[in-house]
């Protein structure tokens, strides 16, 4: 029969596994010193986003990535480590949330991610933080590719308009002058 503290390890390594499998990245961070005030509205925020903090031991967090056989990932798990799992719905919010906290709180360092089991370093995630969020992309892009339609109606409208003001000419001429 099992301790219970081996199961409770047990469950939370099979915790930190199934988030890793159901979202598409991963984002690790050293949160020493951080006032737990301070990591509360990190909490807040990060929840709005659809997000979360998850801590645990490292021997925990290096053992459930062993598992997953993540080698690279074992280079962020030194001293306090926070794990923010994400998905691309949210992984540009999230990354701003957690740079901004980083911008505000100096011993809260973003260390790196995984995404799509690619390997992000701590300037990758700066740079996605930066980006618009999925909603303004997709508007971009639609205006994009709406933007030439409109011209190209415009001027078929054009074309008609010209052909009707030509034929108001041609009935004013032949018009009967009394």
């Amino acid at each position: 029969m099992k301790k219970v503290g081996l199961l409770y390890r047990e469950k939370i390594v099979e915790k930190i596994i199934e988030d890793w499998k159901n979202s598409e990245g991963c984002i690790f961070a050293s949160f020493s010193k951080v006032s737990a005030f301070n990591f509360n509205a990190l909490r807040n925020s990060l929840k709005k986003e659809g997000s979360y903090a998850f801590i645990s031991k490292n021997s925990l967090i290096k053992r459930a990535v062993e598992k997953l056989e993540i080698k690279e990932a074992e280079q962020f798990i030194e001293g306090s480590t926070a794990l923010f799992f994400v998905n691309q719905q949210n992984l540009v919010k999230v990354a701003r949330v957690l740079f901004d906290f980083s911008q505000e709180n100096e011993s809260f360092i973003l260390k790196g991610a995984f995404l799509n089991s690619n390997r992000l370093g701590e300037k990758e995630l700066e740079a996605i933080s930066k980006l618009p969020s999925r909603e303004v992309l997709i508007g971009e892009a639609v205006m994009g590719i709406a933007s030439p339609l409109v011209g190209f109606v415009g001027m078929l409208n054009n074309i008609i308009l010209e052909f009707a003001w030509i034929i108001e000419g041609i009935k004013k001429k032949k018009a009967p002058k009394v």
